[in-house]
């Protein structure tokens, strides 16, 4: 049998290092789980924050299922949005480049149109063998694609020039008939607007099918429009419309549009109809089966779909007594709920706290509404700090374990 000695030099430095190392596992255990790394704060950093001395920098409400409905039914301010934009502009009015179309009808009488001489009705012999020239009957001729020259004018035969720029399609109707008197007898005339380059408006952004659309007397509003376009590319909650008229640039939610029919205003001819892209999100911390920036794809989310499409709570280390969602609220709704904060130029700084151990948390939880930008945290269970700390003093027990068992066979 081989024995072993050891020196009691050997014996001195290895207490030495025992004693170290549990010593820096004592400083470990007297800081506490704080100290520890973590992805947030606790439920009570987070309470505790909300109650220091002084102005708090936020308001905690507890979310209760009276709460989410004071939050819904608290009326929103109805911005202006476009409503007082609608132009009295006509969108008819004949320009240069325009392509009309006139028809003449002639209601009897010599024709100038309709009939030329040798089409002529043969005689009619009367009594006592007269004969006479048969008046023509009705007749109507038209003369399509007539452009409007740069002067204003277009040319009609017998008639000769015309001057119809700035005149409404009647009115050069009744231009045409006062060319033709005295030509042929009470002449009726149509004039209509093939193609105009004038009464456009530009629709581009996010629609099916951007370019230059034609407005008129039955189609002059900005649905009808973005209709003409084929429609927006997103839902309307996640879309804004740009209206740009000269100098001027209006804006307002598209939603809005379907929501209050004021809104619906009527276009002039060469706005610009913009449609931007608004991508409503939220984000989501902490104890979640996974964080993530998400978009709010339906028109309405609720905190109970949120918490779904995060993959729910991670169930080993989510501290569901205090699932907390962070959002700058309207003053009117923090008012209302209680809270003092300050307003900020975003709104009351207000996070609100819902305990999901209570079962009824989850019918508050489908009752209240994730807004854009809110952001919901989950902190980590306190027995998670611990369980990170016991893990700490497991390895700095298996590190004084080795270096004791390594000094002790050291020759």
């Amino acid at each position: 049998m081989k024995i072993i000695a050891i020196r009691p030099s050997t014996i001195g430095g290895t207490l030495s290092l025992i004693r170290t190392i549990l010593g820096l596992a004592a400083l470990v255990a007297l800081a506490g789980c704080g100290s520890l790394p973590d992805d947030g704060p606790s439920a009570k950093v987070v309470e505790k924050a909300a109650t220091t001395v002084g102005v708090p920098s936020y308001a905690l409400v507890n979310l209760d299922y009276r709460a989410t409905q004071l939050v819904a039914t608290m009326p929103r301010p109805t911005p202006i949005g476009l409503a007082q934009a609608g132009s009295l502009a006509p969108t008819d009015l004949i320009s240069e480049g325009d392509v009309l179309s006139v028809s003449v009808f002639e209601t009897g009488g010599v024709s100038l149109f309709g009939r030329s001489a040798s089409s002529a009705p043969p005689p009619v012999v009367g009594s006592g063998g007269a004969t006479s020239l048969a008046a023509s009957g009705p007749s109507q001729d038209t003369f399509p694609h007539l452009l409007v020259d740069r002067n204003g004018n277009i040319i009609l035969p017998f008639a000769g020039t015309v001057h119809v720029a700035g005149l409404r399609p009647e009115e050069a109707a009744t231009a045409v008939r006062l060319a033709l008197k005295g030509k042929t007898a009470n002449p009726e005339v149509v004039v209509s607007v093939l193609s105009s380059t004038e009464n456009t408006v530009s629709v581009f952004g996010e629609v099916r099918t951007a370019g230059r659309f034609p407005i008129s007397s039955h189609n002059d509003h900005v649905l009808d429009v973005i209709a003409s376009a084929g429609g927006p590319t997103k839902p309307a909650p996640d879309v804004k419309i740009v209206i740009v008229r000269g100098d001027t640039m209006i804006s307002a939610p598209l939603s809005l549009l379907f929501d209050d029919p004021t809104q619906n205003i009527r276009l002039a001819p060469h706005d610009q109809v913009r449609l931007v892209s608004r991508d409503r999100k939220f984000s989501t911390f902490g104890a979640f089966g996974h964080v993530t920036e998400m978009p709010i794809l339906d028109e309405r989310l609720t905190l109970a779909s949120a918490i779904s499409r995060n993959g729910g709570l991670d169930t080993y280390s989510a501290d569901n007594s205090a699932v907390f969602v962070f959002r700058f609220e309207r003053p009117e709704v923090a008012r209302a709920l209680g809270a003092t904060s300050p307003v900020t130029p975003r709104g009351v700084p207000v996070v609100y706290r819902l305990n999901m151990r209570d079962p009824s948390s989850y019918f508050t939880a489908a009752n209240f509404e994730i807004e854009p930008e809110d952001m919901v945290y989950v902190p980590r269970s306190s027995s998670i700090g611990v369980k990170k700390f016991l893990d700490l003093v497991s390895v700095v027990t298996s590190v004084t374990y080795t270096a004791a068992v390594t000094g002790a066979n050291v020759p």
